[in-house]
């Protein structure tokens, strides 16, 4: 949700919808916690970090 919302900037409803038909608040939630969690939790924001190299790489080589 997180990665969706932040890098390609897809709505909260279109999210949800993706996800399971969560409802947008959820999703809402979901991504402010992430990102209150990265500010503290080193080993997470380096996860994050690793998926975000991760589709860029695979955008660029396509």
């Amino acid at each position: 949700m997180y990665i969706l919302r932040e890098e390609a900037n897809v709505s909260l409803p279109q999210i949800g919808e993706a996800l399971g038909g969560r409802d947008h608040s959820t999703v809402m939630y979901a991504c402010e916690k992430v990102a209150d969690l990265m500010e503290r939790d080193d080993r997470l924001r380096r996860q994050v970090l690793q998926i975000r190299e991760q589709l860029y790489s695979r955008t660029a080589a396509a």
